[in-house]
């Protein structure tokens, strides 16, 4: 067979190609090879058409695919058979794309009765660990820093087609093999290697963060033990630096999107639209980084070194600030960098160094030879300063990251740290300067995270929107539970520009989010939880994200009792919050909020409150501010009794769950009416004694003043004590769809990223 071959005419008198007419002898059942020993060699240069194969699956319903299973097999395991040991690069690029189309395409089945059984159908149960073995051979061979740069983009693709093919990880027979030291250890040094985490860096956390979601019966599967125990501080650096670069430009690109509509018909166009929508967050088209932060959450709640690289701060260095590209909208292969690197002379190892893609960044902590962080005071308060030295040559800083983790790499001698292209070494002897310039002020992980948080947290109406601040707000929970993060959050010397953006339906100040004044970064995620509860309070309440919140808050709170911290905060507003949602869930329906949920929500808004009561000696400002708590229970005094009257009630409920949790509403609004009534007597006998109908605010604080002495109150144990996050049954449910929402997308991409590839194969048909 030659490659150009014989063309078969379409019905509408077309040529048809060559490889479409072998797909439609596949789907016929027949022998596609002929008996032919050369019609492998032939047949994989052939440029895949990937559409049209796909297309032959989904119109294939699943008993003939089963009828097909003998066909596909032998194709898909010759596949791995010709990237494995074919020298033809050509050939390579097309096995792994037509390997990838074949795994994709059987899971597009019509039917989904046979779902779990798909595989089988490319291969069978007894050969799968074989088969990954040789496949995850391949993998590590294909990532070698002396191979052209387009095989390693598709080898990425392959292994993310591979994790993502099924819905479900556990349902997905490939994740467990998956779960190697090999995959591990590439992952690693795709991640330290400045030049490979530059092109995989998104990739590889989008990989790992995947992979860290399986789950093993009663136990951690390998990948979570090995980054639980990992002392490679550069290997995390590494991965945080990446992922707070793709916050920072997700940032970026929303402030720029929404600073762009705030002409005067754009302000009617939002103002009509966030009508339907809910807020500008709604409307402006940027893809959440939900497979990135999966990353994050585990290095947040498992990392024992998490919360010293989180007071680390990197540059972000690109070429042009304007023109920066989000890495989280595809597709990364449309960069022109990437375009250049997959071009003829990247099939042969070739990479120009000059061209340098905005927002593909490699972190300052990874191309300096030594920074620091100076804090100054002047009278505008606590500033920030990085600097670093002069940058390093590529070639020494491969040198030391081979170094520092040499007992990793030993493990994989293919990887080879020493230069990029043994036939084109002088290409690396650059100085950094030359390739990038700064151009955006030093941020922080914690910083880009708060941002973002703040910007996902707008919108919460999607189920997609609604998983995204859910994520954010569980790692939130493990940052403030970590007693070795809380220092860097509440220490008044440090401070990072920390933009919040409020939502514009609550008539705050559009340009308000860059307003920036010197203070802890714990100020900041409190004033984050009280926009948030400020601006979610509906029908349909999402009753976990607001308890989320409150362990937010009171995690904080526990730190600042225990260390006798007195922040200048404006505590009022988040009492404020607080008794509003208390209010709004004592008046929801209980067809939109179960009876358990709300009495929980409840229980955990009056422990905020009692602990303010009984331990705000400890970190409230000055007495006048304890006043003022008190004075707001007096006004609200209403509230306090009808939400006994409401719990009450529940608390004789046959229901077991429902009387434990009204029983403990009763006990935590104890300590508040004693309060309510004490004071509330003590007013009635002053405004008798005085002929008053009404008392000003400064009356009623005189009369709280004067009569602490005699408040009598009960003590709740246990309110000072952190509470760590425990996955419940909504937390699974939403990663469970998390996780789904993201291997959808994977697949998206992965099929786009192919076909953005092949529009440069064109160029490769030189090539021996």
């Amino acid at each position: 067979m030659s490659v150009v071959g014989e063309r078969k005419k379409t019905p509408k008198g077309s040529l048809k190609e060559k490889v479409l007419q072998v797909y439609d002898k596949l789907f016929q059942g027949q022998d596609i090879t002929q008996g032919r020993a050369e019609f492998w060699d032939d047949f994989f240069l052939l440029k895949p058409n990937l559409k049209c194969l796909s297309a032959h699956f989904e119109k294939t319903s699943s008993e003939d695919l089963v009828r097909l299973k003998p066909q596909l097999n032998r194709l898909f395991i010759q596949c791995l058979q010709t990237a494995q040991y074919d020298g033809h690069r050509i050939r390579v690029a097309n096995a792994i794309q037509t390997l990838d189309c074949l795994l994709s395409g059987v899971h597009k089945c019509r039917s989904p009765s046979i779902n779990e059984e798909l595989s089988a159908i490319l291969l069978g149960p007894e050969h799968v660990k074989d088969f990954m073995e040789n496949y995850i051979s391949l993998c590590v061979e294909l990532v070698r820093e002396d191979k052209p740069e387009l095989l390693r983009i598709l080898i990425f693709n392959s292994m993310m087609t591979f994790a993502s093919v099924t819905s479900s990880l556990n349902k997905n027979p490939f994740i467990p093999i998956l779960l190697d030291d090999r995959i591990y250890d590439l992952i690693m040094n795709t991640l330290i290697n400045p030049q490979l985490r530059y092109y995989h860096g998104v990739t590889a956390c989008r990989f790992l963060g995947l992979l860290l979601q399986y789950k093993e019966p009663d136990s951690l599967n390998l990948f979570q033990t090995l980054i639980q125990q990992t002392e490679d501080e550069l290997l995390l650096n590494s991965i945080l630096s990446t992922v707070a670069l793709a916050l920072s430009e997700f940032n970026l690109k929303f402030g720029q999107q929404r600073d762009n509509s705030g002409g005067i018909l754009s302000s009617f166009s939002s103002f009509f639209t966030t009508l339907v929508s809910g807020d500008v967050a709604s409307i402006i088209s940027l893809r959440p980084c939900d497979s990135l932060l999966l990353c994050l959450y585990e290095l947040a709640r498992s990392s024992h070194h998490f919360a010293i690289l989180l007071s680390y701060s990197n540059g972000h260095y690109t070429n042009n600030s304007r023109d920066l590209e989000s890495i989280i909208v595809p597709d990364p292969i449309l960069d022109y960098r990437i375009l250049k690197a997959i071009s003829t002379e990247s099939m042969v190892g070739y990479l120009d160094p000059n061209l340098v893609s905005p927002g593909k960044a490699v972190p300052v902590s990874a191309i300096t030879t030594n920074t620091t962080i100076n804090t100054t005071n002047n009278n505008n308060g606590s500033s920030i300063n990085s600097r670093s030295s002069s940058p390093q040559s590529l070639s020494s800083l491969n040198h030391s990251t081979k170094s520092v983790n040499s007992n990793r790499l030993n493990t994989i001698s293919s990887f080879s740290n020493g230069q990029f292209n043994s036939n084109n070494n002088n290409n690396l002897n650059l100085d950094i300067d030359s390739l990038y310039a700064p151009s955006m002020e030093p941020r922080n992980l914690l910083a880009d995270l708060l941002e973002y948080c703040s910007v996902v947290m707008q919108d919460v109406k999607t189920p997609e929107s609604l998983n995204s601040c859910h994520l954010c707000l569980i790692i939130l929970c493990c940052i403030t539970q970590n007693q070795l993060a809380c220092p860097l959050l509440h220490d008044m010397q440090t401070s990072f520009k920390v933009r919040i953006h409020k939502s514009r339906s609550r008539k705050s100040d559009p340009k308000s989010y860059n307003a920036f004044t010197s203070r802890p970064i714990a100020m900041v995620i409190l004033d984050l939880m009280i926009e948030f509860a400020h601006g979610h309070l509906m029908k349909k309440l999402p009753h976990r994200l607001y308890k989320l919140c409150l362990i937010v808050c009171q995690n904080l709170l526990c730190y600042q009792k225990m260390h006798k911290i007195r922040l200048e905060f404006d505590w009022k507003s988040l009492w404020t919050v607080i008794l509003s949602l208390l209010k709004f869930v004592l008046n929801l329906d209980c067809s939109n909020l179960q009876l358990l949920d709300a009495l929980k929500l409840m229980e955990k808004s009056l422990q905020i409150f009692n602990f303010f009561i009984l331990h705000g000696d400890k970190f409230l400002q000055s007495p006048d501010v304890y006043d003022n708590l008190y004075y707001e229970l007096i006004r609200m005094h209403l509230l306090v009794e009808n939400l006994y009257e409401y719990s009450l009630q529940h608390s004789t409920s046959t229901v077991i769950e429902i009387k434990d949790a009204a029983s403990c509403v009763v006990l935590q609004l104890s300590t508040l009416r004693s309060i309510v009534n004490h004071f509330n007597a003590k007013i009635a006998s002053f405004s008798t004694l005085n002929n008053v109908t009404s008392l000003t605010e400064n009356q009623v604080l005189d009369i709280v003043r004067a009569n602490y002495d005699s408040l009598t109150l009960r003590f709740l144990e246990d309110l000072d004590k952190i509470e760590e996050f425990e996955s419940d049954n909504e937390d699974s449910i939403m990663f469970h769809n998390i996780i789904e929402s993201i291997s959808k997308q994977i697949r998206k991409d992965c099929l786009d990223s192919s076909l953005d590839i092949q529009n440069q194969l064109h160029e490769l048909s030189s090539i021996p």
